[in-house]
């Protein structure tokens, strides 16, 4: 039979290896965490380039027509925040016309 001391001594060490590796366990889950949310980050990032990207090359084609057209027409961008924070963008030609104050959207 073992002494009282070798029994206390065993049971410390399974303590200690228990304690090490849970800390290795919070240590693996924090870095799986860390990942999910940057690549959460970068699908947001990447959809926001996206509409950007559309945006740019809208107005890159209304200003080409307008060039070839040779007309007075401005181009604008409305973007308008929904109240479950999404966000709707339109993209058109304001024209100038020959009255103050009278001007038509498309």
């Amino acid at each position: 039979m073992r002494p009282a001391t070798d029994r206390g001594v065993a049971l410390l060490e399974v303590l200690v290896a228990l304690a090490i590796l849970s800390g290795a366990g919070l240590a693996l889950l924090d870095l799986v965490t860390a990942g999910l949310r940057a690549e959460r980050e970068s699908r947001e990032r990447e959809r926001v380039l996206a509409v950007e990207d559309r945006v740019l090359t809208a107005l890159t084609l209304l200003t080409q027509a307008n060039s070839i057209a040779g007309s007075a027409a401005i181009p604008s961008v409305t973007s308008l925040r929904t109240s479950s924070g999404l966000s709707r963008r339109s993209i058109g030609s304001r024209w100038r016309s020959n009255r103050p104050g009278r001007s038509r959207t498309w």
